[in-house]
């Protein structure tokens, strides 16, 4: 008889979580731990792991970890294939699924079942068809119409990061300031290395903005590191800032109920941003992509021109809310993975039974 669900946790962090709702769910579950084993695998390409790591390492230590990614990742293959061999499961239950290793885990055709932190406060990405710009969410604006969330209270305080170092920047005067929050993403995420097209870094986003600043002389614009970059640094960067940009260490929450409008690639704050009824741009693939939510830029001209549009905007507050309803109460699972009650679990039951269907 298969398994309903293999998780594989890839650190301890996975292993506490997927132990958790295995004692807690009703499905016949194992939880695995970095399997390796010996084989002969098929062909791994580990292009996007090699871009990661050449954001974090130089010279000697990156070409060697390049040759230790190479042979790992054939013992990981096999120890995947070994796994599913023997448990036959229904589902695999893995972190993320982009990031390497668990990339691995596509090369075998069984279902899928994802975790990811939520993108709204308090809550879990759970998703049988990927994490964030992968995921299941409606792309249609007509699909939330239907809907009556805009009369339903949202979050309307963010859970802010606690930094691995202090932030570069300082702490800036908001009130009374005209500005653009500009968010930076960890460099080396996987938001960036796959779903962002045409800014290749937080400091090419930098570059971009600090090209085109002077010709809005009336509007200010602020970056804020990420607090969970633990390897990028940016203060090479302010002697080359146009007067009217700043790097601002202000809590999120506040940067964001301040700007006229935020600017991201794809992260989370762009949602989270959207519950304060601000206007959004982004710049990569993300899963609010969508019209009339926020604007999208390919390239730098239409950044340019939608940032000269701001204030002709219109913004449909009740289609947006309808959409954060939407991802609220139906789409995300309540409750952090870091502290699941019995309604997390009783989605995530409801969520595995969509996947093995």
């Amino acid at each position: 008889m298969p398994m309903d669900i293999l998780f594989i946790a890839h650190n301890t962090h996975q292993k506490r979580y997927f132990e958790i709702l295995s004692n807690n769910l009703k499905f016949n579950s194992q939880v695995v731990v970095s399997p390796i084993a010996i084989c002969k695998p098929e062909p791994i390409e580990l292009k996007k792991k090699f871009q990661e790591i050449e954001k974090k390492y130089r010279g000697v230590k990156l070409a060697l970890y390049k040759k230790y990614l190479l042979l790992e990742s054939k013992f990981i293959f096999c120890g995947y294939k070994k796994l599913i061999d023997r448990y036959n499961p229904k589902l695999l239950g893995i972190w993320n699924g982009v990031k390497y290793p668990q990339s691995l885990s596509q090369k075998f055709p069984v279902k899928k079942i994802y975790f990811e932190n939520g993108f709204l406060p308090n809550t879990t990405q759970v998703d049988c068809r990927g994490v964030n710009a992968l995921n299941s969410v409606p792309r249609d604006p007509d699909f939330y119409r239907q809907f009556s969330y805009y009369k339903h209270p949202l979050p309307q305080t963010l859970i802010p990061r606690s930094p691995v170092r202090k932030l570069e920047g300082e702490e800036i005067k908001l009130s009374g300031r005209k500005y653009i929050f500009i968010p930076f993403q960890v460099n080396y995420d996987s938001q960036i290395i796959y779903f962002s097209p045409w800014i290749k870094s937080m400091e090419h986003l930098f570059q971009v903005i600090n090209k085109i600043a002077t010709q809005f002389p009336n509007l200010d614009f602020i970056f804020k590191p990420h607090p969970s970059d633990r390897v990028s640094t940016y203060t090479h960067l302010f002697s080359q800032t146009q007067k009217n940009l700043f790097f601002a260490t202000n809590p999120t929450q506040e940067l964001i109920e301040n700007a006229q409008a935020i600017i991201t690639i794809n992260s989370s704050v762009g949602v989270e941003s959207l519950l304060f009824n601000k206007k959004v741009i982004t710049l990569g693939e993300a899963f609010y992509n969508i019209p009339g939510i926020v604007k999208h830029a390919t390239n730098l001209e239409e950044l340019r021109t939608l940032i000269g549009e701001i204030d002709k905007w219109k913004v449909d507050q009740n289609l947006i809310k309808n959409f954060l309803g939407y991802l609220y109460y139906q789409y995300l699972i309540p409750d952090s993975w870091k502290k699941p009650s019995q309604k997390h679990f009783s989605k995530i039951e409801e969520r595995i039974e969509q996947c093995l269907q």
